[in-house]
């Protein structure tokens, strides 16, 4: 019976990056679900997530605020991504811990109220990400794995 599916060379040469592929498709779900569930007061938190490759930054800018191309800029550092490379995501904002992990004073101080009048925080806990940014994006991440390959299983 002869060969009837794709020209075998052709598959051997995409399925080769087919790892890297899936690895930056993940990288980037896992990226773009941190950013989007940081809170935004100022931005500057949000726009201050980094992608780098095989080594951390120190880098914080106070002065980003919304409306930043974090997310296109993450992207392109992970798409930059070949062989072993290892992505790093990060955040060097230094409340970034208190907003994951809690720990604003409960009650909170004075000011510190959203448009509609609510306290910013509850118990410790910024309205917004009640649940922090990270945390609530790992217990996901089987899931956006899972997607991550079949996206890429797609393509081949």
């Amino acid at each position: 019976m002869p060969w009837t599916g794709k020209d075998p060379i052709e598959w051997a040469s995409k399925i080769k990056d087919a790892p890297r592929e899936a690895i930056n498709a993940f990288a980037f779900a896992v990226f773009s679900q941190v950013v989007m569930h940081t809170p935004v007061d100022t931005g500057a938190c949000r726009q201050n997530w980094l992608v780098s490759l095989n080594a951390e930054t120190d880098e914080f800018d106070s002065s980003k605020g919304k409306g930043g191309y974090v997310l296109s800029k993450g992207g392109k550092a992970i798409e930059a991504a070949k062989g072993d490379d290892t992505i790093i995501i990060q955040n060097n904002a230094p409340y970034v811990k208190t907003l994951e992990y809690g720990g604003y004073p409960n009650p909170p101080k004075k000011g510190g109220k959203t448009e509609t009048g609510l306290p910013k925080t509850v118990g410790g806990f910024s309205r917004q990400a009640p649940h922090g940014m990270v945390g609530l994006t790992l217990a996901k991440a089987d899931l956006l794995f899972d997607k991550a390959v079949e996206a890429v299983k797609g393509k081949l």
